[in-house]
């Protein structure tokens, strides 16, 4: 997998054969096959430096959930969020809001959440945006998943933000 993503080697390396971290970050993936979310791919996204903007794909139950690390460089948490949202509404123009749970840790920035209701492939899904800051870094979490899947994939989703928050805390020193 890391082989596979443009500058993989420059942004990822395999830690103790369960996860993929983040060098840059110290963000962790998982490699667990196990898991609800099965990672698939490594994003490493151009940048002045490698490194600066990856993600972490992973498939749901007939959903999309990534997670992505992106260096601040002096933007505002308001900004990146707006520009998080603007992208998705891009992406889904008759994109209508709706309420979404912004699960909280101690220990953890709390996360904004942006959500909406969507139609992929004629049918209901919900599209939602985690985003919280951690030193230099933006974590952000978006999922897609089918509406009908529920509050049960709404809670996974949401709960993903807090290990790569926590990796990120953890690499830093924090």
């Amino acid at each position: 997998m890391i082989d596979a993503a443009e500058d993989g080697d420059r942004a990822f390396l395999v830690e103790a054969g369960r996860y993929v971290r983040h060098i840059q970050s110290g963000m962790l993936c998982t490699l667990d096959r196990a898991s609800l979310f099965t990672l698939t791919r490594l994003l490493v996204f151009p940048t002045e430096s490698v490194g600066d903007d990856v993600g972490c794909d992973h498939t749901l139950p007939d959903g999309k959930l990534t997670v992505f690390a992106t260096r601040k460089h002096g933007l505002s948490l308001d900004d990146y969020v707006a520009g998080t949202v603007n992208s998705m509404l891009r992406m889904f123009p008759q994109a209508k809001p709706r309420d979404t749970i912004a699960l909280r840790h101690k220990d953890l920035n709390p996360p904004r959440a942006a959500s909406f209701d969507v139609t992929l492939d004629g049918r209901p899904y919900v599209t939602t945006a985690w985003i919280a800051e951690e030193g230099d870094w933006f974590v952000t979490v978006r999922s897609t998943y089918p509406a009908e899947a529920g509050n049960l994939m709404e809670m996974q989703s949401a709960a993903a933000i807090m290990p790569a928050s926590l990796s990120i805390r953890a690499a830093e020193g924090r």
